[in-house]
């Protein structure tokens, strides 16, 4: 989950700067909370308990959450001139 939401939130970055980031970002939290909170306990099969939704949505946040320490904490301070 974690490798899935970095790799979809850093190709918008890549392809279309901050805004395609925030954008992109929204949605996927949006996407995210749907699919585990809504779909998954309805839809998915074998049945998955509450917590097993929350680790997956919380998997999909720490992808969210490392690409955005890359992109505007570590890419700046390598990439930073004196």
């Amino acid at each position: 989950h974690a490798f899935g939401a970095y790799s979809i939130i850093l190709t918008a970055e890549f392809l279309g700067g901050h805004w395609a980031f925030a954008i992109v970002a929204a949605l996927f939290v949006a996407y995210a909370a749907w699919k585990e909170f809504w779909y998954d306990p309805r839809k998915e099969t074998p049945k998955q308990t509450t917590y097993d939704d929350v680790l997956d949505f919380t998997f999909y946040m720490v992808g969210l959450a490392v690409v955005s320490l890359i992109i505007f904490v570590v890419h700046p301070l390598i990439h930073h001139t004196f």
